[in-house]
């Protein structure tokens, strides 16, 4: 509860709790390892004192204020208040099941991960099950005041066989998850990447919707932070031309991962436009800089309790012309290895290939390249439609030369 005594001490105040439920099962070595839950909660504050910001976090509100308004006395972050915030409908991201997930649902959960794996030979390293719960609550000094309720179900196995390894892995909204498909994909994966042949010639590259994720997560989706542009740490400016593509930053999405009725600032969420037919149009922001540059904003989230909100993508839309042909001739990459050490500035990356295929034999692989000039080179994306994290899109062909294959 807010007093005068906090309303005297700051010129502005938001208050954001959230509760999380956690219920995880781990796998090792093909066998169930252990059953746990875990909830978390508490309170982060930021207030603004003479338009400085300050942010504290503490299982205490009153410990939480006061520490915050300290903060402020020295910040450097500056804002004037906090928004209004709105609500968007957005269907799909509750499932009131959670209270039916016990401890025989994930133990039976994280069996039907390993037998596709003890069926085929091929050892079950790790995985997991973890399905969540959170409740997230904000109230800020501009009037907003509303909650959110959220849950998902992860599901993670990485198999090995004859010194090949593969993962994989499914995000979903709710708890009907087909176990059995993620433990076979792993362990034919892992089965069909045995010795692999370095691939020694030029063609055309199919991202899966995971190695899409990873690369764009490291590259165009950090450029595309209004952050990013205010600090110079973006290459892009409106208008700019990334091929044919058209991508929408759609936290309205039924069911998306991402979906959500407000962001972690109370902003309204919306579908953005973020690329037309090639088009830069906008960025993603979080409200401060969407104050400064003028824009919508929307994207803001905090990974923890303890963090501050970061400008994040929701569910990034890919959209263009569509093939039931695109891994013809083609090197078909399903994960990749060092994306993180790509530069988003320069659109510079080097990756290695995991679990790559050129016309059904496994191929060895490096790529590298520049996602800026990969992204005007794009030929086509398949027809079936995955999100992983942030990017929703089927498979996606990059035509001969958009990435250097050694």
């Amino acid at each position: 509860m807010i007093d005068g005594k906090i309303d005297s001490k700051c010129d502005a105040w938001e208050v954001f709790h959230r509760r999380s439920e956690k219920k995880s099962v781990l796998v090792e070595r093909g066998r169930i390892k252990s059953v746990a839950g875990e909830i978390e909660q508490g309170y982060a504050v930021r207030v603004i004192v003479k338009g400085r910001i300050g942010f504290a976090f503490s299982q205490n509100l009153e410990e939480a204020f006061e520490r915050a308004i300290k903060i402020a006395r020295i910040s450097g972050e500056e804002l004037s208040d906090f928004p209004e915030g709105g609500w968007t409908d957005v269907k799909g991201i509750y499932n009131r099941g959670f209270e039916d997930i016990t401890g025989e649902w994930l133990k039976e959960s994280a069996s039907r991960l390993i037998l596709p794996c003890t069926d085929m030979n091929v050892n079950a390293a790790s995985g997991s099950v973890e399905v969540e719960r959170s409740t997230t609550s904000i109230k800020n000094s501009s009037g907003f005041e509303m909650e959110k309720k959220e849950t998902s179900c992860v599901a993670f196995l990485e198999a090995v066989c004859d010194g090949s390894s593969a993962y994989e892995y499914v995000q979903s909204r709710n708890f009907n998850v087909d176990f059995d498909s993620v433990g076979a994909k792993a362990a034919q994966l892992a089965l069909q990447s045995r010795n692999p042949l370095k691939l020694e010639k030029t063609c055309s590259v199919v991202l899966s919707p995971l190695a899409l994720n990873q690369l764009l997560s490291y590259t165009l989706y950090q450029a595309l932070s209004a952050e990013s542009l205010l600090k110079g740490r973006s290459p892009l400016k409106p208008g700019d031309f990334l091929g044919e593509i058209t991508i929408f930053d759609d936290a309205t999405l039924d069911s998306g991962l991402n979906s959500m009725p407000f962001d972690d600032e109370g902003c309204k969420s919306t579908r953005k436009e973020v690329i037309h037919k090639g088009e830069l149009k906008t960025f993603i922001s979080d409200y401060r800089s969407s104050l400064l540059l003028k824009i919508e904003a929307g994207n803001s989230h905090r990974d923890e309790l303890t963090s501050y909100p970061s400008i994040t993508p929701t569910n990034m839309v890919i959209e263009y012309e569509r093939s039931s042909d695109i891994e013809n001739n083609s090197l078909v990459v399903h994960s990749v290895i060092g994306a993180h050490t790509a530069n988003p500035v320069s659109g510079d990356f080097s990756v290695e290939c995991m679990n790559a295929f050129y016309n059904g034999m496994p191929a060895k692989a490096m790529l590298y390249g520049n996602i800026y000039s990969a992204l005007k080179k794009i030929e086509c994306l398949g027809k079936k439609t995955k999100q992983v994290d942030f990017t929703v899109s089927p498979p996606v062909r990059f035509g001969e030369g958009a990435m250097h294959i050694v």
